[in-house]
């Protein structure tokens, strides 16, 4: 994966409409929370402003993640824009190390500016298991945020390095 810089340069001169997009993305990015480093990626052919775009198909793809041992909390992921009413045909949470003793459950909700947040997905990550899929046919209109909480952790080991993929 390229750094974000060398990315930015390099889709600069080979897409400027995609690197307007990328742009507006990352600058909407809030610092990292809580212990680690969160991070985000957001990536393919994102529309600029209007249409729907459709999961897979549209070649959008959002991943909001924390690295490091994680633990009970809300909002965990940098500030991610929607650009775009976007249909999620994949939702997909996954660890590096699993939670031992007890279930990980994520939470990934959209929300505006002004407005409370809409549980898109509940991931239950279980007892030494690595991942969870979830299904939704939710459309998110554009204009939204992105949001990523935690809501219970293994009590052994409560699992580490999240990654959650938005297709």
């Amino acid at each position: 994966m390229l750094p974000v810089q060398q990315l930015y340069q390099h889709v600069k001169t080979k897409d400027p409409k995609l690197y307007q997009a990328l742009d507006a993305i990352c600058q909407s990015i809030n610092a990292p929370t809580i212990a680690g480093v969160a991070t985000v990626i957001a990536t393919a052919a994102i529309p600029i402003e209007g249409g729907t775009t459709t999961g897979a198909a549209a070649g959008v793809t959002y991943s909001l993640g924390m690295q490091g041992t994680l633990a009970i909390a809300t909002d965990i992921a940098p500030k991610v824009y929607i650009p775009a009413t976007f249909v999620p045909s994949v939702l997909r949470a996954d660890v590096k190390q699993a939670p031992t003793g007890a279930s990980l459950v994520v939470v990934l909700s959209f929300y505006t500016v002004i407005g409370s947040p809409t549980v898109l997905a509940t991931f239950t990550i279980t007892d030494g298991t690595l991942a969870a899929v979830a299904t939704t046919i939710v459309s998110i209109p554009s204009g939204n945020f992105w949001e990523l909480s935690i809501t219970a952790v293994g009590t052994t080991f409560p699992g580490s390095d999240l990654t959650v993929t938005i297709q």
